[in-house]
């Protein structure tokens, strides 16, 4: 029933380096599409470092500058990348890293997904030390209107619409014909809309909180799942819950990112065995 395989592509850059070279790898062994990955001589790759806290929250630290992403051009995103493919997942990551120069590449990519009659869903994921709220605002905004699944945070929607009233983002996405709005709250769950469908989502309490940095996007990971499976809205939400939950009890924001099968093993729809 859950068992279906979704391919998946990566298109960015990343530094001719070491630490670009690691990405690249751990990613292709993964499973993941790396052929529109290019490695940039003289851009060094990107990195940040994390400080976690005892209860798992923590601090991040940016190091972006001179970032290879923005050595991706308009001219580089063709058809081909984009034929076949179901849904494209975009997040506010890219146009902090560079706006003035990662917003027509964005464009770009948006528009060949419509033109392949894609689902477009958007992370916000706003980082206030990399850009301001005006800035974020102004760009994130622009892309609304072809957004068909909003994944956000309370106060990520506040900065994007004003208000973190659930029901007001709702019905201001709602305005802009956005499908599907999913609303991550952390501990205490998520709510949902889809089709004049709210549903507040309970949580799924973890093992054990060790690092809550991830879970945001296995949350995005399950959810987009659950609607390419054209799943009833209550058991996206619950499936996308489990495995935000997943993801705090590792250390890493995608160590912990769970196979299928480890799902199925907590949704109680698979037997594990241990030996």
């Amino acid at each position: 029933m859950f068992e279906i395989r979704l391919n998946a592509k990566w298109i960015s850059r990343l530094g001719k380096d070491e630490f670009g070279r690691y990405i690249y790898n751990f990613v292709r062994g993964e499973g993941i599409d790396v052929s529109d990955v290019g490695l940039v001589e003289g851009y060094p790759t990107s990195v940040h470092f994390k400080e976690i806290l005892e209860d798992g929250s923590g601090s991040t630290y940016y190091y972006r500058s001179n970032s290879p992403t923005s050595t991706l051009t308009v001219d580089e995103l063709s058809d081909s990348q984009f034929t076949g493919a179901k849904l494209l997942h975009i997040t506010g990551v890219f146009l902090a890293v560079d706006k003035n120069k990662n917003i027509s590449v964005l464009k770009k990519a948006v528009a060949l997904a419509k033109e392949h009659n894609m689902l477009i869903s958007l992370d916000p994921n706003i980082r206030l030390k990399m850009w301001s709220r005006e800035e974020a605002r102004e760009a994130l905004t622009e892309f609304l209107p072809y957004v068909d699944i909003l994944l956000t945070g309370l106060d990520e929607a506040e900065v994007i619409f004003g208000t973190n009233d659930p029901k007001r983002v709702i019905e201001e996405s709602s305005k802009l014909g956005i499908s599907y709005v999913a609303i991550k709250q952390g501990e205490n769950g998520s709510i949902g809309y889809h089709n004049h469908e709210f549903i507040e989502s309970a949580p799924v309490k973890p093992k054990k909180v060790v690092d809550t940095v991830g879970a945001g996007d296995g949350f995005d990971a399950g959810f987009i799942y659950g609607v390419l499976q054209q799943w009833p809205l209550e058991k996206i939400l619950h499936f996308a819950n489990t495995i935000g939950s997943m993801v705090v009890s590792v250390s890493g924001d995608n160590e912990g990112l769970p196979y299928l099968d480890d799902i199925l093993v907590r949704l109680g729809e698979k037997m594990y065995i241990e030996r």
